[in-house]
This record gives structure tokens, C-alpha cells and sequence, in this order.
């Protein structure tokens, strides 16, 4: 692990001008607009480099890592390690990430104060009530539901493809894009998110398939068993 992030990984920027020749400028500009921006992603809280040594640590040690992109309160695009924990996939028999029919984020146990420091802004957020909910069944009630008093809120951000005749004219692709908290959405149901490209905003490491055709990957742990 400590040979792989001796360095950041900056990707290598080749251009080409209007006559289909090789633009060492422009490229060379681009090169260093691209490290600037991998070396302070998430500043001041963390860096590039940072993320790159702690994904290349969960990929060795779990077998698989997701990284987020998300726009931060500068509207910055900033990269996000998330926890396998939280990663929701409809099956695990299509290793394609971007073949997937959803994927869905869900963060449990997140505190109510900073939920509303990202989404408070948002109208719908004012029906959101904190607490952990809960039921059981007993005989004689046969079933009750209470609110526990902890200030905390579950979240879950999920994606879903657009179906080809809602797509935005001109575009190849897009996707759904909404935030549940505490079961109330944040945003019409048929949001789409704000990333041109229309792909999922994740991208997925992993040490080893397992198989081909296996979504997770195979940990260092795993194979030294």
C-alpha cells in the first residue's frame, strides 16, 4: 500500500487544436488546472492525496471502495469516500456499476443539526422530524410504533436512470436524482441531477474480482485465509 501512495495518481492530458495536431500547451495548462484540483479536493478538511491513500487502503483491505462525487456549499465538485455499509445495489450479479437499475447511499444515524446544515435550506425540510423509529408486535396491542428521542435522522440519496422518452432533448443519458430524510422527500420525484454526463456519480475500486461477474471484490484478507 505505501509503494502505491507514495504519489498521487494525476492522469496524463493529451490536446489536439482544430487541425487534428498535438496542442502541448493547452495540454500542459490542463495539467496542472487537473492536479490543482485533485491535490485540494475536499480542502481544508482533507486532499487528494488523502483520498487516495485511504481508497487504496479500503479496495486492499475490503475488497471494494466507492467514491462519491458530490457539489459541495462553494459548488465545487468534491470527492467522498463512503462506507460499504452504505452502499445499496439492486443485485450483485452485474459488476458494471453504470449497468445498475438504482443505486441508492443510505446514511443512518446522521445528526438532525447536520442534516439541516446541508438540506434546511430546502422547503420540504421543515416536515422533517428527528428520532430513530421503531415497532414491535405484542399480542394484546398487536402492533405499536413509537419515536425514539435521539436527534439523529436517517438519509438516502438514490439514483435511477431517466426511461429514453423522458430524456432532456439532445441528451443520450441522465439520471434521477433525490434525498429522502426521515421518509420525506426533498425533491420532486422526477428530479434530475445536476451532472451533465448522466452517469452515476460513484466511481467503484476493488482489489480482485471474484468473479466475473460478481459486483464486489475480493480483499487481501480474503485471499490469504
Amino acid at each position: 500500500i505505501s509503494n502505491l501512495i507514495r504519489k498521487p495518481i494525476i492522469a496524463q492530458i493529451f490536446a489536439q487544436n482544430k487541425n487534428q495536431m498535438v496542442d502541448r500547451l493547452v495540454a500542459k495548462t490542463l495539467k496542472a488546472l487537473l492536479e490543482y484540483a485533485v491535490l485540494n479536493d475536499g480542502r481544508p478538511d482533507s486532499s487528494g492525496h488523502e483520498k487516495q491513500a485511504r481508497v487504496t487502503h479500503k479496495q486492499v483491505t475490503e475488497g471494494t471502495c466507492h467514491k462519491l462525487i458530490t457539489i459541495n456549499e462553494d459548488k465545487d465538485v468534491e470527492t467522498e469516500v463512503i462506507p460499504n455499509e452504505e452502499v445499496f445495489i439492486p443485485t450483485f450479479f452485474q459488476p458494471n456499476l453504470q449497468k445498475l437499475s438504482r443505486f441508492m447511499r443510505v446514511q443512518q444515524n446522521v445528526d438532525y443539526e447536520e442534516a439541516k446544515m446541508e438540506f434546511g435550506s430546502l422547503e420540504r425540510f421543515k416536515s422533517v422530524v428527528p428520532g430513530s423509529e421503531w415497532m414491535y408486535s405484542d399480542p394484546a396491542m398487536k402492533a405499536a410504533q413509537g419515536r425514539a428521542k435521539a436527534n439523529k435522522v436517517t438519509i438516502i440519496r438514490s439514483w435511477r436512470p431517466v426511461p429514453k422518452d423522458k430524456l432532456t432533448s439532445g441528451k443520450k443519458r441522465q439520471k434521477y436524482y433525490n434525498v429522502t430524510i426521515q421518509g420525506i422527500p426533498m425533491f420532486p420525484v422526477e428530479n434530475k441531477d445536476v451532472f451533465a454526463h448522466g452517469y452515476y456519480p460513484v466511481s467503484r475500486y476493488i482489489f480482485e474480482m471474484l468473479t466475473e461477474d460478481y459486483y464486489w471484490g475480493n480483499s487481501i484478507g480474503n485471499k490469504m485465509r
